[in-house]
């Protein structure tokens, strides 16, 4: 879900509803991962940490001005009429080129006005009610192209625009009273223009680059023109690396997302802007600091998955002019764990605001410190002890279900996955007349008969009629004194995992589908199980009731539980000196078993936490001289420690 957020926040969405962290389960069927379920899920300490990390992202990239220099126009319908390559693969090659895209319907680039790019001062398309100059124009790899948008690129390409093609060339137009001819004259025409480029083949982010490194026309300046740039990063550095630039209050705000899941960023950045105003804003930890600046280059630690915003709050760019001012509003600061508006000082908060990386709670402007991806300094002993807290078993059953504890999934032992029929046959000797209760579930139909009468059925079908395995039957029935026929004619009609259980029960007992003994049962061979012409066997146990592919059963509908089956509080306990100006306390760990993640607490009171590494959180803010208890979860901790960094 963090990484998915990042891709979210990249792509432009910025408003994410997290449905998938749903607290209303299991009684909402919106989607799952039902992330509450009752309080059951273990997990669910972290949706604070993922939400505060959302909205501070969604604070600092929505209602500002989007900086993106390609217009992408895509293919639409076209797409399915000749040869296509598909448009989001050239997008990929655009993210892995550090550039940025927008995607534009045929409708949208037919009806842009051209217009004078102000930062760059070239010729740029503007949509009819966007706020974005887009110096680059790219062809969608396609054959089939209104002709409209072509003489839209021609013109654009005319007035100095950049026009970039790839793979394939349009041929022929949707447009009537326009042939291939017109087309074929009307793309010649555009790559005819020194600002006008196709390039063979579909791109990868290196070959996108170098292709666009070419002068424009006339200045020294490449085609692509950047205010920043990552020098010496390699094609394969270059890949998932995701980049977009903002205007916001008169804050240049670059977003840095290393989008790999397991390859760390070792970056270097250069920018336009004076280094010596840069801010590294921390959407995770919450924290404001100084990166670390060396030759003229920003040097940047990047996580896999790790995000991080670069800030120039008072180095404005001024539209026309290579001037910089200072910011209206100044910095951005955090108040109860979100990023918000305020002045350039720092400010107290009821609940502890960030101070702009000082850590100290005083109302006044304090220089921001160092950016600390590792902590290193005074270690500080601490007691830890753990905390296991069992959760909801996967596959618990409910109290109404209670007759199916113990009972199995069972069908025939060869290919349980088959399509087909099968009849599944059992015994019960009862000493006298007597009623049984009897329920049972098949996936996904099932007649029962009773010594050759018909006493229940289920019936395969779709919701909302479906009344087949999402919920067992429950029956009573009249056994006879003696033996007593069961028979279960079980039917999978649907593609998938096929499995039968079942449980009765009368005076005499309980008989369930089971391989084993259970507490009160001890017969495994109850059961057999044959195909039509085939001789009976003993079936196969799958697995017990309310786990594998069929859940939890119920009127609820299916739960999908958590893989964890408990949460585990670290509890760390430390007594810390004083605190002198400028030092900060960080909880730091050397891995963690699990979903390599923690929710924090210090004192009692929410503290943050983290979603991958770095495993670290700056607690300045929770901390107190004397003694502090710290407590971590939902997942077991390696080495905890706390570090007091000067």
């Amino acid at each position: 879900m963090k990484w998915l957020c990042d891709w979210h926040q990249y792509q432009g969405c910025y408003y994410l509803i997290p449905h998938s962290f749903n607290p209303r389960a299991p009684y909402d069927k919106d989607c799952p991962p039902y992330f509450y379920n009752g309080g059951y899920e273990p997990r669910y300490p972290l949706f604070r940490v993922w939400a505060d990390y959302n909205n501070r992202c969604a604070k600092l990239l929505s209602d500002g001005e989007h900086i993106c220099r390609i217009a992408q126009c895509i293919p639409g319908v076209s797409f399915h009429v000749g040869k296509t390559i598909r448009p989001e693969m050239f997008a990929f090659a655009i993210q892995d080129a550090q550039l940025d895209s927008d995607w534009m319907g045929y409708d949208v680039v037919e009806s842009a006005r051209i217009a004078k790019n102000p930062r760059t001062g070239r010729p740029a398309l503007r949509t009819e009610n966007g706020k974005e100059y887009y110096d680059i124009l790219t062809l969608p790899a396609t054959e089939f192209v209104p002709f409209a948008v072509l003489e839209k690129a021609l013109a654009f390409a005319k007035a100095g625009g950049v026009v970039v093609g790839y793979g394939i060339k349009p041929c022929n137009t949707p447009t009537r009273g326009k042939t291939s001819t017109d087309v074929k004259r009307v793309v010649d025409a555009i790559f005819a223009q020194p600002t006008a480029l196709f390039i063979d083949g579909e791109p990868n982010g290196a070959a996108l680059r170098a292709a666009l490194a070419k002068k424009y026309p006339g200045t020294d300046q490449p085609l692509a023109v950047r205010e920043f740039d990552f020098p010496g990063l390699s094609a394969a550095d270059g890949r998932m690396l995701a980049v977009n630039q903002y205007v916001k209050d008169g804050r240049e705000t670059l977003f840095i997302a290393n989008q790999d899941f397991a390859r760390r960023r070792d970056l270097a950045l250069c920018a336009k802007w004076p280094l010596d105003k840069v801010e590294l804003w921390d959407p995770m930890q919450g924290t404001v600091e100084k990166p670390k600046v060396e030759n003229g280059l920003v040097k940047l630690a990047l996580e896999p998955s790790q995000a991080v915003f670069l800030v120039w709050p008072n180095g404005a760019y001024v539209a026309g002019s290579d001037k910089s001012v200072a910011s209206p509003k100044g910095a951005l600061h955090r108040g109860n764990g979100a990023f918000v508006a305020g002045s350039d000082k720092s400010v107290a908060s009821p609940k502890g605001a960030l101070h702009r990386g000082s850590g100290t709670h005083a109302a006044s402007s304090v220089a921001i410190l160092p950016r600390v991806d590792m902590p290193q300094g005074e270690v500080i002993a601490v007691a830890a002890k753990e905390t296991v807290t069992p959760m909801n078993v996967e596959g618990e059953v409910p109290a109404k279900d209670a007759l199916l504890t113990y009972a199995q999934w069972i069908w025939h032992p060869v290919n349980p996955r088959a399509q087909g029929k099968v009849t599944f046959r059992t015994k019960i000797t009862s000493s006298s007349a007597a009623e049984a209760n009897m329920m049972f579930a098949c996936d996904n139909a099932a007649a029962v008969r009773v010594n050759g009468r018909e006493v229940a059925k289920q019936s395969a079908g779709e919701e909302p009629s479906y009344n087949g395995w999402r919920t067992p039957t429950a029956v009573k029935f009249c056994l006879k004194a003696g033996v007593n026929d069961i028979e279960v004619l079980a039917d999978n009609v649907i593609p998938g995992a096929a499995g039968f259980v079942a449980a009765i029960q009368w005076p005499g007992g309980v008989l369930r589908t089971s391989p084993g003994a259970t507490a009160d049962h001890a017969s495994s061979s109850d059961w057999t199980v044959e195909r039509a012409g085939e001789a009976p066997v003993q079936p196969l146990a799958i697995c017990r009731y309310g786990v594998g592919v069929w859940k939890r059963l119920g009127q609820n509908g299916r739960v999908t539980a958590s893989p964890f089956a408990e949460s585990i509080a670290t509890i760390c306990t430390f007594t810390l000196p004083a605190l002198k100006p400028g030092e900060r306390v960080y909880l730091v760990c050397d891995d963690v078993e699990g979903e390599k993640s923690a929710a924090i607490t210090v004192n009692g009171a929410y503290a943050g936490g983290f979603i991958g590494a770095p495993y670290r959180l700056d607690v300045t803010k929770s901390v107190k001289a004397g003694a502090n208890t710290l407590e971590a979860k939902p997942f077991r901790l390696k080495n905890p420690r706390v570090v007091i960094v000067r």
